[in-house]
């Protein structure tokens, strides 16, 4: 079946430019002529004759020209100014500004309730030696005696004091007091004994027995019949000092109070503190003496009194919690506990409470001193109330909020 087109197509002017007509397909080989009549055939054949027109070339205007260079150069122009922003943000140095958070130190004594056992007295003892460090001097000695004198006459003779007799070695000997020797009684002498010294001081002066045997006159004789003692040379020696003992006695006291608690049978997780201590010390030399060690020996005596220590410890945190400056403190470190009284039970609790600064308050500042000089940024850091000391790198003025960082030292 033929379908006629032509008589409803419009005229072509002679300025319109005709379109050529659509090539039809060849058929395929294998194709049968009784194919050109079927409706796929005539939708070919029809739609190859429909007339085309070409669009019409499109060409912009001189305006539009110039208004789309304008634009992409201010594109352009702000893109350049967005990369160098960015850059320069993301090239700026960061400061460091160290924070000091303001800390209070609490102490308080207080009473705490605990369960103790008691335990009976224990007696330790230790002994130690040191050289000695003290110096001593001792000046010459004068030896001492007895002389003996025997009278021959019948009347009795005086010898004054202060006579000198000189001795077989040279060593000169004085009376010390005068003496009257009776007169003899045939067949028996006049007899008188005198205390004597030698005149010059030193060792020299120990004359030995009979060093002085010799007669005064004709009818009176005088002999030592002792040796003389006591004499010496003078010379320094090594002494005992008071600072040898007290050091001794402070060591020993030491020790002692260090193994007390160990000589008490503890039970797991008790302490033991120690009750009515006794010291006593005994050196075998007093300061002064000459000698080169001095030993000291000493002994303390103790009792004691067990308790749970971690029971302590968490009674001891509770009451210092209690002393909390405000919410935004925190403990620094552990809690110290220093026993007083053991009965009652009395301890001393200590510790430091410091200003947490949390990364919203670190916020916060970095947005307050953004810009800002170091002069002005400290002032105002300072002026929060939780901060107690300050210190900023070396800059003319901080960057923005995003460039500034905190080192907060805590326990410092």
């Amino acid at each position: 079946m033929q379908v006629e087109e032509k008589g409803s197509r419009p005229p072509i002017t002679a300025s319109e430019q005709a379109s050529e007509p659509l090539t039809p397909l060849p058929p395929d080989a294998g194709q049968q002529a009784g194919d050109e009549d079927s409706p796929d055939a005539i939708f070919l054949r029809a739609v190859s004759e429909i007339p085309t027109q070409p669009l019409p070339a499109y060409r912009p205007r001189e305006e539009e020209v110039v208004e789309r260079y304008f634009i992409f150069t201010v594109f352009l122009v702000v893109c350049c100014l967005l990369v160098s922003s960015i850059a320069a943000i993301i090239n700026q140095p960061v400061v460091t500004v160290t924070l000091f958070p303001i800390h209070k130190s609490v102490q308080l004594t207080t009473t705490i309730a605990l369960v103790t056992r008691t335990f009976t007295p224990v007696t330790l003892t230790r002994t130690l030696t040191a050289p000695t460090t003290g110096k001593g001097h001792q000046d010459a000695r004068t030896a001492a005696g007895t002389l003996t004198f025997y009278n021959g006459l019948a009347t009795s003779q005086r010898i004054q004091a202060g006579t000198v007799f000189t001795g077989n070695d040279g060593v000169k000997i004085a009376s010390v007091a005068p003496v009257t020797i009776p007169a003899a009684n045939a067949p028996s002498w006049g007899v008188a004994t005198v205390s004597a010294s030698a005149i010059s001081a030193g060792r020299r002066g120990n004359i030995p027995l009979l060093d002085i045997n010799t007669t005064v006159t004709s009818s009176l004789f005088v002999k030592n019949l002792a040796a003389f003692t006591g004499g010496q040379d003078a010379r320094d020696f090594r002494a005992v000092a008071k600072h040898d003992l007290d050091t001794l006695t402070a060591q020993l006291q030491e020790q002692l109070t260090r193994a007390m608690p160990q000589a008490f049978t503890r039970r797991p997780g008790e302490a033991v503190q120690t009750t009515d201590c006794m010291f006593k010390s005994s050196p075998d030399y007093q300061p002064g003496d000459e000698a080169q060690t001095v030993t000291t020996k000493a002994s303390q005596t103790c009792g004691a009194i067990a308790y749970n220590q971690d029971e302590l410890a968490r009674r001891a945190t509770v009451a210092f919690s209690a002393t909390r400056p405000g919410r935004e403190f925190e403990v620094v470190s552990s809690v110290q506990t220093t026993v007083v009284r053991i009965t009652p039970f009395i301890v001393r609790v200590s510790g430091q409470w410091e200003y947490a600064i949390t990364p919203d308050d670190e916020q916060d500042l970095a947005q307050h001193i953004q810009e800002e000089t170091p002069a002005r940024a400290r002032a105002y850091l300072l002026k929060t109330g939780f901060v107690s000391r300050v210190t900023i790198r070396q800059t003319q003025t901080l960057p923005d909020c995003y460039h500034i960082k905190f080192l907060i030292l805590i326990g410092v």
